[in-house]
């Protein structure tokens, strides 16, 4: 008797187990979407406080520019706050899946970050590919009509 109520335990477990994992899985790629969001805002915000404050964007590669807006390149203030547990070996600020964000200029010069997102390939931030982005104009989100 004992050996059926745990074999019945058991299945119940993986019953459940198996209801819960997906639901689990979706949460923590939903979160880390949003992380990638955040800190896309956060970086665009650096950027231009930064061309507040100086009169021009940082430049130079994205290492160059996370030094830029640290305050680490010229010992001046900090425009930006990033852990350095999300910093990479090459100096580069990584999103959720560990890839550098994209740090660039559109034709017109403005600003223009984005992740690579889930399958951490470059798609340009294309729209319908799974690149976060977010461009200046995006910074303002407006509530839907």
């Amino acid at each position: 008797m004992l050996g059926w109520l745990v074999g019945l335990t058991l299945v119940s477990f993986a019953v459940i187990l198996s209801l819960l994992l997906p639901a689990a899985v979706r949460a923590t790629a939903a979160a880390r979407h949003l992380l990638a969001e955040t800190d896309l805002v956060t970086l665009q915000g650096g950027m231009e406080a930064y061309r507040t404050a100086l009169g021009k964007y940082p430049e130079g590669t994205p290492a160059q520019i996370l030094r830029a807006l640290r305050g680490e390149a010229t010992n001046s203030k900090a425009f930006l706050v990033v852990s350095p547990r999300r910093v990479n070996a090459a100096g580069e600020y990584t999103d959720p899946w560990r890839t550098p964000y994209h740090i660039g200029f559109d034709a017109s010069g403005k600003p223009r970050v984005y992740s690579f997102g889930r399958n951490r390939q470059d798609d340009q931030g294309r729209k319908g590919s799974d690149d976060i982005t977010m461009d200046a104009p995006a910074l303002v989100r407006r509530p839907n009509p």
